[in-house]
């Protein structure tokens, strides 16, 4: 692989692709982050995962956090769609499913993972999209991940559900 494809190469003046990303992360731009990601094969593990704690904290934000918020999930429009959602929070949400789901790589349980433990610490439920799909790809691993973080209910239905 070229330096180029390993995110050494500058961007723009003095800004390596990670550290392009980084910044975008930072600026809630997770999509233009994605792109810089795909365009120079970096991992897109750590969008996942700050995106997964904006989604937590905006669910317990104030009002006027949440309203706020729509100025930069309209900066995240999935292909320039109208972000299908009338609450800030769920248009977080899906934002974070499009990314998990359109990022991971087949037979890959990486961007899954991450999410999954980033919304365990903190303390937030997984949502229903999560944890299908990570049943689907590997529901071994997240019975581990559910046990490993003490949710042996959790756990054991899965495991019951698998038998």
């Amino acid at each position: 692989a070229n330096a180029n494809s390993q995110g050494c190469m500058p961007v723009s003046p003095g800004l390596t692709p990670a550290e392009t990303v980084g910044f975008l992360t930072t600026a809630n731009l997770y999509l233009l982050a994605v792109q810089i990601c795909e365009e120079f094969n970096l991992p897109t593990v750590g969008i996942a995962e700050a995106l997964a704690t904006k989604a937590v904290r905006l669910s317990t934000a104030k009002a006027q956090e949440k309203s706020a918020a729509w100025q930069w999930l309209a900066e995240n429009r999935p292909g320039g769609a109208d972000i299908p959602s009338e609450c800030a929070v769920t248009a977080a949400w899906n934002l974070l499913k499009h990314i998990v789901e359109n990022e991971e790589k087949e037979r890959e349980t990486v961007l899954h993972r991450v999410v999954t433990t980033r919304l365990f610490t903190l303390g937030a439920d997984l949502p229903p999209w999560l944890v299908a799909g990570y049943k689907k790809k590997d529901a071994a691993e997240l019975i581990r991940l559910y046990h490993s973080q003490g949710k042996l209910e959790a756990a054991s239905e899965l495991a019951i559900e698998y038998l």
